[in-house]
């Protein structure tokens, strides 16, 4: 913990603390949470699964540590508070804000559940609003692996479980269900403004929760109401399923990236529940809910009571009857439920696991290949193994949820990203740009996600197949019982199969039934390795293509092989290598069936891309299909079928992703039939028409040659691009569009012959030359229509994009780094202010892609500012001056943006030549005002002061201290607030070391040299500019003291005693600050404490110590109090200071009744206060009547209770009372002893273990008292 400094708290639990804190010599700031270490299980469980998971929607864990009484974890910053606070703020939330939020909590759970995880606690005050305003889950500590649901017991908030978790019989684990009812209770929260079940007690909200119906809420859309009162079904067997939240027309675009196929287990509607044990009949009869609702009761109170025995009050309910809190229902458990050991992890092929290493697929050399085999994760949990609980990844962008194969490739190639361009991260140079080529930039990882062809609802919404199990002629097993067979049992269950498939005494409507009941056991990939790797798939292949069989049957047969390669995350090369490809490839033009074709092409499809995604010696075959295939495809694209010809754009839409073997589709045939489809109307399938276009565009950037095709089609003229960015088929339509656009624009440059061509080849001797094959005037052509249309795609991308974290944001700024190459002004020209603030989104994101882009777009940034004000500094022009300077303002206004901007030496020269200029030059001085904003952005960056102090010391700030010699206000207040912010950007500097013989040094004295010369005619001024010179001063003083000692004098002296007496200001820290540090560091220079008494000046402090008291002040009180201290202590022994007269003047004044006495038990002042009183006590015989009133008393009373005082406060104290004794006799302090609560104090101090001078002097004044006492009694 000691890397981190925890500044001030910003939120607080009854066992935990959130305090925001700043990693040391950073400006990176974090949320660190101190947990108490009761809490040990449920934070190690909580970091466990954050740390598994990896998703924008869902907090970050960085770091966390163990102390001896508490646990510290460190995650992302979200100061924005949680969706509780909000909702008790704005009640209910607006249709569109319900949409973009709810969005986020639903992406953030599905990546859990596909994961492999259940949240378990899902509810308002565990969403987070971040920086992006993007809800983030971040309560993870009752989450649990899903193979686990069974363990462990039931707690949360009771608003927000499920009802069938609260059931004795049957007893029915967390699931998939559960956590979506939690889903359902917060989307009716942010819709209505409360939750959808109330109760005033913890038994009447159970019991509505089990027994009433969810009321449709008023003014809401009505997609919306309908996917709410699905998702709080009382039944979780009738309860909405992920597909039907996916599917709901409320959400339109904001859900376009989550698939079905990415969760661990089926997510069909009788599967919604998670396949863990649920009934199809629950008993809602009115007994069931009585003795449901008593027993929870009942274990929330006895679980409550032991941990917690003395809560609650005589007039209200007891704790654990409140409904809104966290309840413990586990009956016989107190201390929380079981938290859950990960299960080991490893992959597995065919079903074998001696075959694991065999299985793993390694990642190809080339980082843009994502096209990689599927990876099947079995868990191992004693002899059960749950293969549908598969580890996915979702990248942080969460547009697109993949298919298992991608996303197991995407995870790897991530890794590879981070390993790659961490340096290049790190590293902000001017030559940034060299190390970043650009045409690893324009594609991203999450372009390569895909979606199935088989079971895409996109394409066709197919039928539930059913069967009739009494004309099965072997035993129909269900798919949980066939995962239980021994390998002999299931051997034999095989051969009872294929002997029925292949028996030519069966009826083909027999044959068709076992089909049938095979579609739907296989549902996952448990089951389809082991069958798309027997004889049963070849035997399925042959029957697609056998005429004498019916077109059901054949049908059929097509749509198993698909289901059967769809599923499968494992399929042997010897079985890729056989002939099975090329048959279906024969069977597809022959076949006069548009269904049977249908289901041929997209089984084709899932096998090629499969296969594409294999190891060389996977697909050394690959060139004997490639002709057959292209010519199968562009059959299928040609067709009039719909589905035919959706389910083959799919297919080379998928493939186009694999930029290895994509080439099969790279003709100009593919090319022409995928814009041919892409121009249909409006009328058809828009998904179908994105594909097309997608392929299309990821086709033309693969092989070059085709560009010229593309570029003059009539489908896709190059000047309707902006309007298609604008409003795309689908958001991935135009994320791939825009990447194209930054492919031909950038190879158009390089045809060109562009200056900046260089700056994108690598430095190192091993680049490659960048060639293209456009030709010049084509090229040139390119280059001018994109440009023309800069604005309006600017626009759109600003309009459409959804935060930082959307990737089509990312891709704006390779976009704007192109447009840079034309020149300065057409850069100038794009850089709007809402394109800025959308990249300064992206640079903040920890996605490695695209803090790469950011990366790269800041190093461009660098050599444009750096060109654009050496350009100002030499001349001025009407035309593009304004222009150039606007466009660096909101640059620099990207605080995150500029950050990272590489910025040179001669960016501060520069700067410095405009500024001084401005003051003699009439042309430069309209744009005197800018060229001020330009270096106060500069030094309001503690980064940027700190690299270059040097140059900022002699360039800029020299211009600013001229500016302090002349008489105008405006001119010395700028000058000041630059001067300033200079110094405190230094101040928060913790590794620069603070010495006065160095060159920062010594420009640190001649800032303060300046100011001090100055001061008088400053403080002439009407405020706030003696403020801000009294705050320039008091700064450069905190960087290092040493450098007031050499400035101070009795004229400085004389000139901070004027303003004090005359200032108006309560808040006079500043000037009484810097009082103490003249004073205790004149090194014998002044003669400063005779002045104090010549001039009388107590009586101003005791003005403001007065003043400060009854203003709050505390920080003022602190500085006076130290000034009074060390004039007190100074003079003590000086006769000719008239102490005696001096110092009357607090007691008259009434600040030591009103200010010193009541301090002396104040944490942070007491030690100063206590040192008043003594020295006031030793110098003032009037004080002996003040001390021994009342307020006295109280004093040292409370001083000796609070143990936060300082001891040597309680010290001073009590020498003060022991003084007035020695001088003025024992019975001065008779009366003390009536006084039981400072009797009582006394008593107790002696009994403490303090020093041995407390402890005497306070065993003396109660033996000083009570002898007194005793005395007079007698």
């Amino acid at each position: 913990m000691n890397e981190y400094q925890l500044l001030e708290e910003i939120g607080r639990g009854t066992l935990s603390r959130v305090y925001k804190g700043r990693k040391r010599n950073t400006i990176d700031f974090y949320a660190i949470h101190s947990v108490d270490k009761s809490m040990r299980q449920r934070v190690l469980n909580n970091v466990r699964i954050l740390s598994a998971l990896n998703h924008s929607n869902i907090i970050r864990v960085h770091e966390w540590y163990e102390t001896v009484n508490h646990f510290w974890v460190i995650t992302d910053l979200c100061i924005s508070g949680d969706l509780r606070s909000i909702l008790h703020i704005n009640c209910k939330m607006k249709h569109e804000s319900v949409r973009l939020l709810g969005s986020d909590v639903c992406a953030g759970l599905f990546h859990t559940h596909a994961r492999g995880f259940l949240h378990r606690n899902l509810k308002p005050s565990g969403l987070l609003l971040n920086a992006s305003a993007a809800l983030v889950l971040h309560d993870f500590g009752l989450a649990c692996p899903l193979q686990n649901a069974e363990e462990g017991g039931l707690i949360g908030t009771p608003p927000y479980i499920a009802p069938e978790l609260f059931l004795l019989s049957p007893k029915q684990p967390p699931s998939i269900a559960s956590d979506l009812w939690s889903l359902g209770c917060v989307l009716y929260e942010m819709a209505s403004g409360e939750p959808p079940f109330k109760g005033r007690t913890l038994k009447e909200l159970l019991t509505n929760v089990l027994t009433q119906p969810v009321n449709p809420i008023e003014g809401v859309d009505r997609d919306l109401n309908a996917l709410i009162a699905h998702l709080l079904e009382k039944s979780p067997i009738r309860r909405a399923s992920w597909g039907d939240v996916l599917s709901c027309g409320f959400w339109g675009d904001a859900l376009e990236g989550l698939t079905l196929d990415a969760l661990p287990v089926c997510s069909a509607r009788k599967s919604s529940a998670n396949g863990l044990g649920v009934q199809d009949i629950i008993p809602w009869a009115e007994a069931d809910v009585r003795a449901a609702v008593k027993r929870a009761v009942e274990a929330a109170a006895a679980n409550h009571s032991i941990a917690s025995p003395a809560s609650g009050g005589v007039d209200s309910p007891p704790d654990w009857d409140r409904p809104a809190q966290e309840l413990n229902f586990t009956q016989g458990k107190s201390n929380g439920a079981a938290i859950l050991d990960f299960p080991e992890v490893r992959c597995v092929g065919h079903g074998q696991e001696e075959e694991a290493e065999s299985a793993t697929i390694t990642l190809p050399k080339s980082a843009a290949s994502y096209g990689l085999v599927n990876s099947n994760h079995h868990v191992s949990n004693g002899n059960q193994s749950l293969s549908d609980a598969r580890l996915m990844i979702c990248h942080t962008d969460s547009t697109a949820l993949t298919s298992q194969r991608v996303a197991n490739s995407a995870c790897e190639a991530s890794k590879l990203s981070d390993f790659c361009t961490q340096n290049l991260l790190d590293e902000q140079s001017a030559e940034a740009i060299r190390r970043v080529p650009i045409s690893d930039l324009i594609w991203f990882p999450s372009d390569a996600n895909v979606r199935p062809l088989w079971g895409n609802r996109r394409i066709e919404c197919a039928k539930e197949v059913t069967f009739k199990a009494s004309d099965i002629p072997f035993r129909a097993l269900e798919l949980h019982a066939v995962g239980r067979l021994s390998e002999r049992d299931f051997k034999s269950f095989m051969k009872c199969i294929h002997a029925s498939l292949s028996c030519h005494d069966g009826t083909d409507e027999q044959k068709e039934n076992i089909l049938k009941y095979l579609a739907t056991i296989v549902n996952g990939p448990m089951l389809s390795n082991r069958l798309v790797n027997s004889s049963i798939m070849a035997l399925c292949v042959k029957m697609a293509g056998s005429r004498h069989l019916p077109v059901s049957c054949r049908m059929q047969a097509s749509s198993l092989a698909g289901q059967l390669v769809r599923h499968a995350s494992y399929i042997e090369s010897n079985l890729v290598k056989t002939n099975i490809l090329p048959q279906l490839l024969r069977y597809f033009p022959s076949e006069p069936n548009l269904t049977v074709k249908c289901k041929l092409v997209a089984c084709i499809g899932e096998l090629i891309y499969y296969i594409a995604a294999q190891k060389e010696h996977v697909c050394a075959e690959w060139a004997e299909i490639e002709d057959n295939a292209r010519e199968v495809f562009t059959l299928a694209l040609k067709t009039e079928d719909p589905l035919i010809r959706h389910y083959a754009v799919k297919a080379v839409e998928n493939l186009s992703t694999n930029t290895e073997r994509c080439a099969i589709f790279c003709t100009q045939r593919i090319l022409d039939c995928l814009l041919v489809v892409h121009a249909l109307g409006s009328s058809h399938n828009r998904h179908m028409r994105a594909s097309a276009l997608s392929a299309a565009l990821r086709l033309s950037t693969v092989r070059e040659e085709l560009f010229p095709t593309l570029l003059a089609s009539t489908e896709l003229p190059i000047n309707q691009y902006a309007e298609l960015i604008a409003h795309p088929p689908t958001p991935r339509c135009g994320r791939v569009l825009l990447s194209f656009v930054n492919v031909v624009f950038y190879k158009s440059i390089i045809s060109m012959g562009n200056s900046f061509e260089g700056g994108w080849v690598a430095s190192s001797g091993s680049a490659v030359p960048l060639v293209s094959s456009i030709p010049p005037r084509q090229a040139a052509d390119v280059v001018r229509s994109i440009a023309s249309q800069k604005e309006e795609i600017i626009g759109c991308v600003v309009n459409r994009a959804g935060g930082g974290s959307d990737p089509i944001a990312a891709k704006l700024a390779v976009f704007m780094r192109l447009l840079g190459c034309l020149g300065g002004r057409v850069f100038a020209e794009s850089c709007t202010a809402s394109a800025l603030a959308l990249v300064d989104a992206v640079a903040g994101e920890s996605d490695p892609h695209f803090r790469r882009c950011a990366s790269a777009f800041a190093a461009f940034l660098g050599i444009y500012t750096s060109q654009t004000l050496c350009s100002l500094a030499r001349g001025i022009s009407r035309s593009t001056t304004p222009l150039y300077i606007t466009s660096l303002r909101r640059i620099f206004s990207a605080r995150t943006l500029l950050k990272l901007i590489p910025l040179r030496p001669d960016i501060f020269e520069s700067l410095g030549g405009c500024l001084k200029k401005a003051l003699s030059n009439a042309a430069y001085r309209p744009y005197e005002d800018d060229f001020h904003a330009l270096a106060f952005y500069f030094v309001q960056q503690i980064e940027t002061v700190v690299q270059h102090h040097s140059a900022i010391l002699s360039s800029v700030a020299p211009h600013y201290l001229e500016e302090l010699k002349k008489g105008e206000s405006e001119r010395r207040f700028t000058a000041l607030y630059f001067l300033t912010s200079f110094m405190a950007s230094l101040v928060s500097d913790l590794t620069e070391p603070r010495r006065m013989d160095t060159t920062l040094g010594k420009g640190v004295l001649r800032i303060l040299s300046s100011v001090v010369d100055r001061l008088p005619e400053l403080f002439l001024h009407a405020d706030p500019i003696p403020r801000c010179a009294l705050r320039l001063l008091h700064t450069c003083t905190d960087w290092n003291a040493a450098a007031l000692s050499s400035v101070v004098s009795n004229h400085l002296l004389e000139c901070m005693w004027n303003y004090l007496s005359c200032a108006d200001d309560v808040d006079l820290f500043y000037p009484l600050h810097l009082l103490y540090a003249m004073l205790s560091h004149n090194d014998g220079k002044t003669d400063g404490v005779h002045f104090e008494f010549q001039q009388n000046h107590l009586t101003v402090l005791n003005r403001i110590s007065v003043a400060s008291m009854m203003s709050g002040f505390q920080h003022v009180l602190q500085a006076c109090c130290k000034v009074i201290d060390w004039i007190l202590r100074t003079i003590e022994m000086d006769a000719a200071s008239y102490t005696d007269l001096q110092c009357a003047v607090f007691i008259t004044g009434d600040a030591v009744e009103r200010v010193f006495l009541p301090l002396c038990a104040d944490e942070s002042v007491s030690i100063h206060a206590a040192a008043i009183t003594w020295n006031l006590a030793r110098l003032c015989p009037s004080m002996y009547g003040v001390l021994l009133s009342d307020s006295g008393q109280c004093a040292l009373q409370k001083a000796l209770t609070n143990q936060l005082v300082s001891i040597e406060a309680v010290e001073l104290l009590l020498r003060s009372f022991l003084y007035i004794s020695e001088k003025k006799g024992k019975w001065e302090l008779t009366h003390l002893a009536n006084n039981k609560e400072l009797m009582r104090a006394l008593k107790k101090a002696i009994a403490r273990e303090y020093p041995v001078a407390v402890y005497s002097y306070a065993t003396q004044l109660y033996q000083t008292i009570t002898d007194q006492q005793v005395l007079t009694l007698s």
